[in-house]
């Protein structure tokens, strides 16, 4: 098995078709939805992508993560709602990413 699916495995969320990780980790599976919170890393994107938003958010103590949350929410709503294999990710996958995804969950559908 390749180690990158090994890593992301790990970040799997409970919720069917969610995914967290670093950016690494990324040409691992053949996602339909990915959702980059940092500036955009220059990826392959794989020929399943149907969708992909990218927030350009810095990681550091001081960056407004919170403007940007409505969009980032929505994005992974849309992409469960429809059966979408969505990938979030930042630099390492523990900060950024985790904190967007957490957040979708906390608000009534």
């Amino acid at each position: 098995m390749n180690p990158a699916w090994e890593q992301i495995k790990t970040y799997q969320d409970p919720c069917a078709g969610l995914y967290l990780g670093g950016w690494q980790a990324f040409e691992a599976q053949p996602f339909t939805h990915v959702l980059t919170v940092m500036e955009d890393p220059g990826l392959p994107f794989p020929p399943t992508l149907l969708s992909r938003l990218t927030i350009p958010v810095e990681d550091t103590p001081s960056a407004n993560l919170l403007d940007r949350l409505p969009e980032g929410i929505e994005f992974i709503r849309s992409a469960l709602a429809g059966n979408g294999v969505l990938f979030v990710h930042c630099a390492a996958g523990v900060s950024r990413s985790a904190t967007v995804s957490s957040y979708a969950f906390t608000l009534p559908l």
